[in-house]
């Protein structure tokens, strides 16, 4: 298995989520490939910046790319509840002044 290997705090949520939560390793995987993509995203709109010093605004435009992509709104939720997850654990370690997405989530137009 190849896995990616993101920012040390990045792989310290997921440890934390696979070690103490022991969640399945099927959902760690989910979470590394959206950490990956957010990462992957962030760094063409907000180059050196980490992740958890992004802005509201940089993450409204990663959930525009993610709708111009074709994503649904319970893809995008998902990813969103990932990363508000890791926010969280940031800011609860000291990483991060705030969750910018702490209670954020798009609504569905059903």
């Amino acid at each position: 298995m190849n896995k990616t290997v993101l920012d040390p705090w990045i792989e310290g949520y997921l440890n934390y989520q696979s070690q103490v939560r022991r969640l399945a390793p099927c959902s760690i995987s989910d979470m590394r490939c959206t950490f990956k993509r957010v990462v992957q995203t962030m760094a063409e709109i907000r180059p050196a910046v980490e992740l958890s010093k992004v802005s509201l605004e940089d993450f409204l435009q990663w959930v525009n790319r993610q709708r111009e992509q074709g994503y649904s709104v319970h893809s995008i939720n998902k990813e969103l509840s990932h990363v508000r997850g890791l926010l969280e654990y940031a800011w609860r370690n000291g990483h991060a002044n705030i969750n910018v997405l702490d209670g954020f989530s798009l609504r569905d137009a059903a």
